[in-house]
């Protein structure tokens, strides 16, 4: 069974997977999965969900992957925009759901004049309290 590896040459794993070799897209998957969980988490705040997601862009790629074409673009810009539209996808079909994430706590802050100090423990505070609501 043939070995590949991304890092040392990128064009070979891209035409193995391309030609259908399933150890070319364990690769591919192995090499890309975490950076695609990482982005498509970061977007939705659900580990559930997250995974689903990310399932799905390898689901979509694997359909698709005879059209990769490794010239034109790298197979990790590929796979960030896949994972950008089933995103969007997730958050058309889920209009109604509300997601509690660092953002919200920080525009939910009232905006009065404080002391350096003040600042620094209302962050601090703020980091708290994001950290025990999203664990």
């Amino acid at each position: 069974m043939r070995q590949f590896d991304i890092r040392n040459n990128p064009k070979e794993v891209i035409e193995a997977a391309r030609r259908g070799d399933p150890v070319a897209f364990e690769c591919l998957y192995k090499s890309f999965f975490a950076p695609i969980y990482r982005y498509v988490f970061l977007r939705v705040k659900d580990p559930v969900h997250a995974e689903h997601i990310t399932q799905d862009v390898f689901i979509r790629i694997w359909n698709a992957v005879h059209t990769l074409d490794e010239k034109k673009s790298s197979p990790l810009a590929l796979f960030y925009t896949v994972a950008r539209n089933l995103v969007i996808d997730h958050w058309r079909k889920n209009r109604n759901e509300v997601v509690f994430g660092k953002e919200d706590i920080l525009l939910q802050t009232p905006t009065t004049e404080a002391t350096p100090l003040e600042s620094a423990e209302k962050r601090e505070l703020t980091e708290t309290l994001y950290k025990y609501v999203n664990d």
